[in-house]
């Protein structure tokens, strides 16, 4: 089919006065022509139809999943000889010292600091209790107001 023929079928096409064999061959024609007239590729675009083209990709680029999964393999051996290399080369006392700061001033003596976390052991349960004890008071409240409101 010629150029000409063809723009005339596009434009009875866009018009609606095509027949269902007009529309195939239109198709067809359009098809051939695809990316060669800007028209053809217009009423494709119309009819719905798209086609996917591959993305060519060059070998050079492309990394196969052996080398990706190798390459990870590597990277997590090297930092896990990097951090026991570096942890090796950090040195740790290890002796049975027992101090605390308070008020910024250094406390060694152990029984000075077994007292110090026993008060503050208590103050915290003491805490506790108060707050168990305002909590059921709230609780209370609060029920004798829904009771007084149910009467």
């Amino acid at each position: 089919m010629d150029k000409k023929t063809l723009h005339l079928l596009i434009a009875k096409y866009f018009d609606a006065d095509t027949s269902v064999e007009e529309e195939r061959l239109l198709l067809k024609e359009a098809l051939r022509l695809e990316g060669k007239d800007p028209l053809a590729d217009e009423v494709l675009a119309v009819m719905g139809y798209a086609r996917s083209k591959p993305i060519k990709s060059s070998n050079a680029l492309r990394i196969y999943p052996i080398w990706k999964i190798s390459g990870i393999a590597a990277a997590v051996v090297a930092i896990g000889i990097g951090g026991i290399s570096f942890m090796s080369t950090l040195s740790y006392e290890t002796g049975n010292e027992c101090y605390a700061y308070v008020n910024g001033v250094r406390i060694e003596n152990q029984t000075d600091i077994s007292h110090l976390i026993q008060q503050q052991l208590g103050e915290i349960s003491e805490a506790d209790e108060n707050m168990e004890e305002s909590i059921s008071n709230d609780l209370e409240d609060m029920n004798n107001a829904l009771n007084i409101e149910m009467l």
